[in-house]
């Protein structure tokens, strides 16, 4: 995070062609057999020896980083024309999105086109054109939601969590019970019963569930309200700077990292459909963790320069 709020966000802006294809290739070479990490089923890491890269959770950011570039630099008229305003954006996160889906990685490919169709909202392209786009999406997406059967048991877990409790909403049902053995305040740091081993991924997608066992209502309070805090302070840097190029990158940042947060916490309350959604900062994984420092970092950046900069 230090380091990438050292470095001029216009920098970065221009490095981010050749990141968002290093982030591309990644997610060809996670299929490589010998250097591709499988796990759970799902085949999106990369080994190095003693520690795996997601390039998934990279592409995320990448992603913002040239949707920002690409579409703050065009013409508002260019922007106004299908051809020249949503296409190239949808394009490449099409194609990147069929990369992720084969690993599977279904939560990051859903950040993934949300990132695209808030930069492009921001921009400043025709709602018309956005308003057709959500009409081609939802049919694919839920093609996609059901297509797999995986997928179809996790939604069938969602719409009715007691009809298989010992299998497909087991999981689920053990975050029901830790939030309601949590109350308000909780049974106090370490003290979780459900992390020792009844709930699964507890370290990971279900962290959330170990602190509202642990801290209650009132922690996750407080960490929903952290992340409301960055998304506010994304916002505020936004609505000062003069670049549309910045203004797009921080707000897409911190959305996607506000939008990260609202589905982890869905999925462990059953408000959604079990997906692998890492909640930012708290669960485990090293590739989470820094894409989520990165971003800070980069919003940071901004700021730092529209200070040295006064606004027009």
């Amino acid at each position: 995070m230090w380091l990438s709020s050292r470095v001029h966000p216009d920098t970065w802006l221009k490095l981010s062609p050749l990141l968002l294809g290093s982030a591309a290739v990644g997610l060809v070479v996670v299929h490589i057999p010998g250097v591709g990490h499988a796990a759970g089923g799902a085949s999106r890491w990369i080994s190095f020896g003693m520690f795996t890269l997601q390039p998934s959770e990279f592409v995320k950011l990448f992603a913002a980083l040239y949707f920002a570039q690409l579409l703050g630099k065009k013409k508002k008229e260019l922007l106004e024309t299908f051809q020249f305003g949503i296409a190239p954006v949808l394009v490449i996160a099409g194609v990147l999105g069929i990369g992720m889906m084969t690993q599977p990685d279904f939560g990051n490919t859903v950040i993934l086109f949300a990132v695209a169709i808030v930069s492009l909202y921001l921009s400043g392209v025709r709602l018309r054109h956005l308003s057709y786009l959500a009409l081609v999406a939802l049919p694919m997406a839920a093609f996609l939601a059901l297509s797999a059967g995986y997928r179809r048991r996790r939604l069938e877990s969602f719409l009715d969590p007691w009809a298989d409790p010992t299998s497909s909403s087991y999981q689920i049902l053990q975050s029901f019970s830790a939030f309601s053995s949590g109350g308000f305040w909780g049974k106090g740091l370490g003290n979780s019963q459900e992390k020792l081993f009844f709930l699964p991924k507890v370290h990971t997608d279900f962290i959330a569930s170990i602190v509202g066992e642990e801290l209650g209502f009132a922690g996750v309070l407080m960490l929903c309200t952290c992340f409301a805090f960055i998304v506010w302070y994304a916002l505020r840097v936004a609505e000062r700077t003069t670049t549309k190029s910045h203004a797009i990158l921080v707000s897409v940042l911190g959305f996607m990292i506000g939008l990260q947060a609202f589905l982890n916490f869905a999925v462990v309350l059953g408000l959604a459909p079990t997906k692998g959604l890492p909640m930012p900062f708290i669960s485990y994984g090293g590739s989470s963790l820094v894409v989520a420092f990165w971003a800070c970092g980069l919003i940071q950046s901004v700021a730092r320069v529209q200070w040295r900069e006064p606004a027009a």
